[in-house]
């Protein structure tokens, strides 16, 4: 079975991921959107790159304003456009787009810069169902909003945070049911320690600050959306 040919986007998109300072593919991409009928979402790019600063330099008082057609377009992209499942844009700034919806476990964020998100924070079962999508973008980073390290305070007092992974079949164990439980397929980019003896389907990172526990399942989640993408 052969893979689907990329459209015209989608390889202009993967020429802003692969140089991310140079602003000539993103003034490609609008040039290509503006020819497909998207002239909102074109002037918006265009827009954005020309009212970029760079940190420590004066801010400029014009800054580009996020509109309704941007925010349709990242979600076309991404996979989240369906209403019926309660997903809607839920809020719009200068440089943010936040997509939630009533069901708790599909939210995200986009932080835009220069006219493409450059950062996203989302929730576990949103990353493992659109990473491939997400990651389309130039993302420099990636947090998933919706997991919390464990506090143990049966393990030594240098090591006290806590992310568990299970893979065992039973609904209430499941790692969508607790927030410092990861999901399987970023497991693989955490610490891993030896599974447990009596329970092997039970896997345990250990940190010593709720910072390194964050901060490794952040890296964690990078890394399995520029997977997802590069697959893609």
């Amino acid at each position: 079975m052969t893979a689907p040919t990329p459209t015209d986007t989608e390889l202009l998109l993967r020429a802003c991921r692969l140089n991310p300072g140079d602003d000539a593919p993103r003034l490609a991409l609008a040039d290509e959107l503006q020819e497909t009928g998207l002239d909102d979402v074109a002037a918006y790019i265009r827009e954005s790159i020309a009212n970029h600063y760079e940190v420590g330099a004066p801010r400029r008082k014009v800054r580009s304003k996020i509109g309704s057609a941007y925010c349709k377009w990242i979600a076309s992209l991404v996979g989240i456009a369906s209403e019926s499942d309660g997903f809607t844009c839920a809020g719009e700034s200068w440089d943010q787009i936040v997509w939630g919806g009533r069901i708790d476990t599909r939210r995200a964020v986009f932080n835009v810069e220069r006219g493409l998100p450059r950062h996203v924070g989302t929730t576990a079962p949103l990353l493992m169902e659109s990473a491939a999508q997400m990651f389309l973008f130039p993302l420099t980073s990636c947090e998933v909003t919706d997991r919390k390290p464990e506090r143990d305070d049966m393990i030594p007092d240098d090591v006290q945070w806590v992310w568990n992974c299970t893979s065992y079949p039973q609904k209430w164990n499941t790692w969508e049911d607790y927030s410092h439980n990861v999901p399987l397929p970023l497991w693989k980019n955490l610490p891993l320690e030896p599974p447990n003896r009596y329970w092997r389907q039970l896997r345990r990172g250990t940190f010593t600050s709720r910072a390194n526990a964050n901060g490794a399942l952040r890296a964690a989640a990078f890394a399995f959306g520029r997977a997802a993408v590069d697959v893609a």
